[in-house]
């Protein structure tokens, strides 16, 4: 019998009562019944639309004091119902190492689902959703009546942070610990056996040449002759590798030196 009264209450809503008040502060005496009527329809077309926190908000509504008593009666019903049928989630989050993450800001649509991760039961209608946070997006199903559905999200890695730089380190330098660069020592070992060659080979041709005078001079044989030319023409070449590697060796010392106080001029 109350709900047939409620049922001919509802029908009988004029057009204003399909927009149903936002649920607020205490109403007033004079609009409470207008109220409670337009709270009993929204209940029942928020809830045939699947949107049960809208439809337990009308509820409470049309459920309070100030409304009819068979409206309210059948309100509170629907109220315990509502409650029974609210879908809860549990939301977690992991980094894609797999660790823990609880501050991450969670939304649905417009709305801030959850500001960080706490293991709290969040009420949420049934349905298709998209939660959008730290630029991804994750969608569930969720069923009427299931409470506590484990929802775990994963969260991007922080961006690695680069090593800051100091001002950059002076090349390594090619000097050995005598102060003189590398090219200066190879160069002068490369003059000193030259020096060497040219003079034992400057010798040898000189030894050959006065044997050859006081032996068979002007008549000496082809042979003799030729080593004794062989022996200057090294002594020559030994010679000429040595003053070019001395020269060498002198540049490499010099410019090793002036290199340093360039770099330093250009830190300045």
């Amino acid at each position: 019998m109350k709900r047939a009264a409620a049922l001919l209450l509802t029908l009988a809503t004029p057009a204003w009562a399909d927009e149903a008040p936002t649920p607020g502060p205490e109403l007033t005496d004079k609009t409470a019944k207008r109220a409670c009527i337009a709270a009993h329809a929204g209940v029942q077309r928020a809830r045939a639309r699947q949107r049960l926190s809208e439809a337990r908000e009308h509820a409470q509504t049309c459920g309070s004091a100030e409304c009819p008593d068979v409206i309210r009666d059948e309100c509170s019903t629907w109220l315990t119902e509502l409650a029974s049928e609210q879908p809860t989630i549990v939301l977690a989050a992991r980094d894609e190492a797999g660790r823990s993450v609880t501050n991450v800001t969670v939304r649905l649509g417009d709305k801030v689902l959850a500001r960080r991760i706490d293991g709290q039961a969040i009420e949420i209608d049934p349905g298709l959703h998209t939660l959008r946070f730290d630029g991804r997006e994750h969608q569930i199903l969720v069923r009427a009546a299931e409470k506590g559905q484990l929802v775990e999200l994963v969260v991007p890695a922080p961006p690695k942070a680069e090593p800051s730089r100091g001002p950059s380190a002076p090349p390594p330098s090619s000097a050995p610990s005598g102060g003189l660069p590398t090219a200066t020592w190879v160069l002068g070992g490369v003059a000193t056996a030259g020096f060497l060659s040219a003079g034992y080979f400057g010798l040898a041709g000189l030894s050959q040449q006065r044997d050859l005078e006081s032996t068979c001079a002007p008549r000496c044989p082809g042979g003799s002759v030729d080593d004794m030319q062989r022996s200057y023409a090294i002594a020559d070449v030994s010679l000429g590798v040595a003053l070019v590697a001395t020269a060498g060796a002198i540049w490499a010392a010099v410019a090793g030196r002036e290199a340093p106080a360039a770099r330093s001029a250009i830190r300045r």
